[in-house]
């Protein structure tokens, strides 16, 4: 069972101390309390990068070198990949957000 890394449970556990509640901590990082409770007490389950991934994006604020945008933060690089996912040729910056998601070698974050 791989733990999150010190840095993410650091973030993980200020978030839960500041709010004092598993179900609000859960809600800021879009997951459920029992994946909350088990990432903190170092049971879950399943592999933790993509709960890794939320904490960085909601409570670290990292930033991410982005072919098309440069240095953009990492919960805008989600947002263009969300949209990526499906294309649609309304702009030309969703076109081109379309080509450099897919083409991005930094995959699927």
């Amino acid at each position: 069972m791989k733990t999150l890394s010190p840095e993410c449970l650091s973030a993980l556990k200020s978030c839960h101390e500041k709010l004092k509640s598993l179900s609000k901590t859960a809600k800021r990082i879009g997951t459920s309390p029992t994946a909350v409770s088990q990432l903190l007490s170092g049971k879950y389950g399943a592999d933790v990068s993509k709960m890794e991934e939320r904490i960085r994006t909601e409570l670290l604020s990292e930033e991410i070198d982005c072919p098309a945008l440069e240095r953009i933060p990492l919960a805008e690089c989600h947002q263009w990949r969300e949209k990526a996912g499906n294309f649609a040729a309304t702009d030309p910056l969703r076109t081109q957000m379309f080509k450099a998601c897919n083409d991005c070698p930094k995959g699927d974050l």
